[in-house]
């Protein structure tokens, strides 16, 4: 989205414009009192699998499925529901093809990939990372 005066570029997720879907979605995990929402692929452990808040950190393993779907072009959770994503995470299984990422991928990846949010890697440590491993030219 882009602010009309400013023309200051926002990125947005409209995954949880559907509320029904993240209700039945909560009354299926047992989430009594929470809502749960988003998309189940890109969902942290602790936010599928133990119903706790998003935050930078969840994010983050957003971001390490994404890229690991884009470097394998593959499915992170092959052939899954959302409740089976979930037992994976809950019983902290690694998605798919991690494992298989040559080792500069893989030092990116895993990373954010780790089951304890506060073990994963940080926003500024990424970016210092990237900076090293990829060449950028104007």
């Amino acid at each position: 989205m882009v602010a009309a005066t400013s023309k200051r570029a926002y990125l947005t997720d409209w995954g949880l414009a559907n509320v029904r879907e993240s209700v039945i979605m909560s009354k299926a995990f047992g989430a009594v009192g929470k809502i749960v929402g988003g998309t189940p692929v890109y969902m942290a452990r602790e936010c599928l699998a133990l119903c706790e808040k998003g935050s930078t950190s969840s994010d983050m393993w957003s971001l390490g499925i994404t890229l690991l779907e884009m470097f394998t072009n593959s499915k992170p959770w092959l052939n899954c529901t959302a409740e089976k994503i979930r037992k994976h995470l809950f019983d902290q299984q690694s998605p798919n093809d991690l494992a298989k990422l040559p080792p500069p991928f893989l030092d990116i990846v895993k990373p954010l990939l780790l089951h304890e949010p506060e073990s994963r890697m940080r926003a500024k440590d990424l970016v210092i990372l990237l900076k090293k491993k990829v060449k950028i030219s104007s």
